[in-house]
């Protein structure tokens, strides 16, 4: 098979790609170089991931489990929609729509209080169902983003900077509501209704800015860049065609393996220093355990996805950046759990600590890898496929979890044995894909057509 045969060219490209050609030919060039405003584009796109993550931050405060749920089951549901929407329509008309979905969840999650509905959790549940579909329309256009708009040096880079900026959502949400005035001497009810006009006002401040930045999308927001960043974008030359497409990922030699591993780094990555550590640890260590939670770890994290997209940029070998990466999370899943158990504060810190900044490459390696290994298929179709395996088995993780924090809260922590033996589970995983990552040929398609016709 023709490997342009899998390229896609969405509705929104096509007129602009007919022009170009026609340009092209008449100035006898290749056209594909580097766009002056991919950089506003960026700003654009990092501020969208961070508002949606505000955003959902904002819909959980208070309310019951069932609202973590929806956002990993839509991720399901919306498969096939935003595939289309991505490949089909474009991210101009994809990232317009998911921007007027965020504004509304953002409004309703204020307004629809207990003023209108007599209760609190009508406007976040409105507000997560919208956010939710927000967030899988723009989370499976991410490579897509960084691929069209930025060449081979710069898109690892770009595709980390985002991840960053996601990130960074849980942090400002979390900076914001620490510092809401308060007064202990009051009554209750005084306390709760203070938090509730700062906690409004927040969510209408975000909501305002994300109108603004719908408006940026809606009137400045190139469809795509006016050439193509590089030789693997360029020969784009076939209507998006998802049977072809997808036919195409399942023939691929090793697919189905790294799907099953990035996979398992994904469910691994959301649960393992988070869901199975949150009560226990927290009775285990108390207080301090917040600010190690709150202030290092997550700094540590996103230290993480920047540093080693840094590095994969000099030196693109995912094979030894992998294999890097899965040792530093087995070695620093262990140390927790050991100054967990032992028990011991300064171990489990460092352990908990030095595990956050190797999720963080892990989380960047895989949603890479993942377009690298799947080309010429799509990279938000790829995206897409990652999302749909792995999203249901995040969810199931988190249910049991939820399970099990029920059971063994308000024990002594030591006693919570079905925690420890999930990180064991998870160090078991890891060695695996170690042995598999040795084995396996992880073919960097994209990259090598790049670099074969780079200037």
């Amino acid at each position: 098979m023709d490997s342009t045969q899998a390229f896609s060219l969405n509705q929104e490209d096509n007129e602009q790609f007919i022009h170009r050609n026609s340009d092209q030919q008449k100035r006898g060039d290749q056209g594909y170089g580097k766009s002056p405003i991919r950089f506003a584009m960026l700003i654009m796109v990092m501020l969208a991931f961070l508002i949606n993550q505000n955003c959902y931050d904002l819909n959980n405060i208070g309310t019951p489990d069932y609202l973590y749920y929806v956002e990993p089951f839509y991720y399901l549901i919306f498969f096939l929609m935003s595939v289309k929407w991505i490949e089909e329509w474009g991210l101009y008309r994809t990232f317009c729509f998911a921007l007027i979905i965020q504004t509304f969840a953002l409004w309703f999650g204020r307004s629809l209080n207990e003023k209108v509905f007599q209760t609190d959790l009508v406007g976040p549940t409105v507000g997560e169902l919208l956010n939710s579909l927000a967030q899988v329309l723009i989370f499976n256009s991410i490579t897509k983003v960084t691929s069209s708009w930025f060449d081979h040096r710069e898109r690892i880079i770009a595709t980390g900077l985002i991840l960053i900026a996601f990130h960074f959502g849980n942090l400002t949400t979390q900076y914001y509501l620490n510092h809401v005035p308060a007064d202990d001497s009051k009554p209750f009810d005084w306390q709760y209704e203070n938090f509730r006009y700062y906690l409004e006002a927040y969510w209408l401040g975000l909501a305002i800015v994300n109108f603004g930045l719908f408006l940026l999308f809606a009137f400045f927001f190139k469809h795509q860049p006016d050439q193509m960043p590089s030789k693997s974008q360029t020969d784009r030359n076939k209507p998006f065609n998802f049977h072809l497409q997808i036919g195409t990922l399942i023939q691929e030699k090793n697919a189905k393996l790294i799907y099953g591993m990035c996979t398992f780094f994904l469910i691994y990555i959301f649960s393992s220093p988070y869901n199975f550590r949150w009560y226990v640890f927290e009775e285990a260590v108390g207080n301090e355990f917040n600010t190690v939670r709150e202030d290092i770890q997550p700094y540590l994290y996103m230290a993480g996805i920047l540093i080693t997209s840094i590095l994969i940029t000099f030196k693109p070998n995912y094979k030894m950046a992998l294999a890097i990466t899965i040792i530093g999370n087995m070695l620093f899943t262990f140390i927790g759990e050991l100054g967990y158990l032992i028990p011991n504060k300064t171990v489990f810190f460092f352990g908990y600590c030095a595990q956050g900044f190797f999720n963080g490459a892990l989380k960047l390696i895989v949603y890479e890898l993942i377009t690298e290994i799947s080309f010429p298929v799509s990279a938000g179709l790829s995206i897409a496929c990652l999302h749909v395996i792995a999203k249901p088995c995040i969810l199931a993780v988190t249910l049991v979890s939820d399970q099990s924090d029920d059971a063994y809260q308000g024990t002594d922590a030591i006693n919570h044995i079905f925690n420890d033996i999930i990180q064991f589970v998870y160090l078991v995983g890891l060695a695996i894909c170690l042995v598999l990552v040795a084995k396996v040929d992880l073919k960097t398609k994209r990259l090598d057509v790049d670099l074969l016709h780079q200037h």
